[in-house]
């Protein structure tokens, strides 16, 4: 019986000495993993603390970011006219060769998102576009900009001799030697080669035979101040008589 006593004795202090092995051990595994969930806050503020800096190149694109601006002015975003001030802007330039018809822009700040599109960017060329909605400007860090554009290669000989006459009054020959129906023109407005506007201002001219000239005065092109920017031409039959 004293040696039945002796060997439960022996057992169960092996069985306590199991017990504290695997307890150490459970510590030493614990103790570097919450170690780990105590350092990710401090990972995380460091990828909130990664700041946007300007100008910036949009990937993908031949447009680069260069400043957040403001625009006062006529808004013709919407086609209203309307006055506005201190509406948040974005200064555009294109890089690349080749005209873009379109691009749209986002650029998130910390405390709003403001949408930029921009029409007929000429190659080589700088455009100041308001926020598409007329969004005020905020004084904010960026963290995020995205954007992309079409292209469009222009003919290597132009099909229009578009010339100034006079302040307001444009002369328009067609050089192609083909109709053309519903041609429309774009301009912009400048200041400091800078064009102002994401929109550029338009106008259409019904029917132009090939050879001929026309003279227009559209409505907000002024010389000196303005520049032709784009145009589209659709050709087809001489209309019945």
């Amino acid at each position: 019986m004293y040696h039945a006593a002796i060997r439960r004795m022996a057992l169960s202090a092996c069985a306590f000495s199991a017990f504290v092995l695997l307890l150490l051990v459970l510590l030493v595994f614990t103790i570097p993993l919450t170690g780990c969930e105590h350092k990710m806050p401090e990972k995380q503020l460091n990828r909130e603390e990664q700041t946007i800096t300007l100008p910036m190149k949009i990937s993908c694109t031949s447009l680069t970011v260069q400043s957040l601006a403001t625009y006062d002015g006529p808004f013709m975003e919407d086609g209203s006219g309307t006055e506005v001030v201190e509406v948040a802007a974005l200064l555009l330039h294109n890089s690349g060769d080749a005209w873009i018809p379109y691009a749209s822009v986002i650029v998130d700040t910390e405390l709003c998102r403001y949408c930029f599109r921009a029409y007929r960017i000429p190659p080589q060329s700088t455009v100041l576009v308001p926020e598409a909605s007329a969004q005020q400007y905020l004084d904010s860090r960026i963290v995020n900009i995205f954007g992309w554009h079409t292209v469009e290669k222009m003919p290597a000989e132009p099909k229009l001799l578009i010339q100034e006459q006079g302040d307001t009054t444009l002369s328009i020959r067609n050089t192609s030697g083909q109709e053309m129906e519903n041609l429309t023109v774009y301009f912009r407005k400048y200041a400091d080669e800078i064009g102002v506007g994401g929109k550029p201002y338009e106008f259409t001219v019904a029917y132009l035979p090939p050879g001929k000239r026309i003279t227009v005065n559209p409505k907000y092109y002024v010389s000196g101040y303005c520049r032709i920017v784009d145009y589209e031409i659709k050709t087809g039959l001489l209309p019945e008589t």
